[in-house]
């Protein structure tokens, strides 16, 4: 069985390896749980680097510093996260309508097929500039999306924008578990 070598394990992978030729490697692995040695054909560039190691790394680099741009922001200042089981027992609680707003920030047609009670419809490609100017900033909102980021980029907006009772649904309506209505 061969499994993964842990990080203490010296990985040898340069030309000079022992028994190895200037185009290829030995690369530790385990089998069986003692140490192995593997032989991998590779090209060496002039300064004795593994050329495909690189380009994987750069990948892996640059698909993590997409990933960490687009990601949704944190909560912060103004605003949480709230937790499917905590909002549905605060839905079942008598309230004042007014000061709880339910916004969904997804598209209209996946809001008429199901919704929180009570939801307002705020699609989100306009939700960003329609939010700070449609909600009312001293009342207590909830935004909702398909699963979290849509929301929390609306929650930063407000936040922002001086509304201080901001939270995003956490998992959005892939999580909710709590009562639907349906219609518009």
């Amino acid at each position: 069985m061969i499994g993964p070598v842990p990080i203490d394990d010296p990985v040898q992978c340069s030309p000079h390896a022992r028994g190895a030729g200037p185009d290829s490697v030995k690369v530790a692995a385990r089998v069986g749980g003692a140490p192995a040695i593997a032989r991998s054909d590779c090209k060496f560039d002039r300064f004795g680097e593994v050329t495909h190691m690189r380009l994987l790394t750069t990948a892996v680099l640059g698909v993590l510093l997409a990933c960490r741009t687009s990601a949704a922001p944190a909560p912060g200042a103004g605003w949480t996260r709230v937790d499917g089981k905590t909002l549905a027992g605060e839905l079942a609680q008598p309230r004042d309508s007014s000061r709880l707003v339910i916004v969904d920030v997804r598209e209209p047609e996946l809001f008429r097929k199901a919704h929180l009670p009570g939801a307002v419809n705020l699609p989100y490609p306009g939700a960003r500039e329609r939010a700070p100017v449609e909600l009312d900033p001293a009342s207590d909102i909830v935004l909702v999306c398909h699963s979290g980021p849509m929301g929390d980029e609306v929650a930063a907006v407000l936040a922002a924008r001086h509304f201080r009772r901001v939270r995003n649904l956490a998992g959005g309506m892939r999580d909710w578990a709590g009562p639907l209505e349906r219609g518009s």
